[in-house]
């Protein structure tokens, strides 16, 4: 969408109107794909507060072990990107059980959402624990 003077009519506006109609994005994920539009919307999507929600259910075989390390390692994977945001909403992750293996990444989410995302809402909850609920 070219405007009459050249260039495009995104890159032209504001930022506060950039961050507006960022902040109107559905989810977490698509307001960072929208920065490809322009060079100025780049680093834009840390200024909007994002909530980061990871179910366990979304990925296949749920009881094998090397399902629970891929979960882990795509939860690991998107806090690395997510870390210099400037505001974390929520961050919900649901692991399919507490196991050992992962023991050192349930540490790792607590330490994101308590220190370092600064987190104002925390949801982690545990499949096989229906009866308990850790919000």
């Amino acid at each position: 969408m070219a405007s009459i003077g050249g260039g495009d009519r995104l890159t032209n506006l504001p930022e506060e109107i950039l961050l507006q109609i960022l902040s109107v994005l559905p989810n977490s994920r698509q307001v960072v794909q929208m920065s490809v539009l322009s060079s100025q919307w780049r680093f834009l999507w840390k200024s909007i507060p994002a909530s980061l929600y990871f179910n366990s259910e979304d990925y296949l075989n749920p009881d094998d072990e090397e399902y629970t390390m891929a979960y882990a390692a795509c939860v690991n994977r998107e806090l690395h990107y997510w870390r210099s945001c400037e505001k974390i909403k929520s961050f919900r992750v649901f692991p399919q059980s507490y196991e050992e293996l992962i023991k050192h990444d349930v540490d790792l989410w607590v330490n994101f959402a308590v220190n370092v995302g600064k987190v104002e809402e925390f949801t982690l909850k545990f499949g096989d624990c229906d009866s308990l609920d850790f919000a």
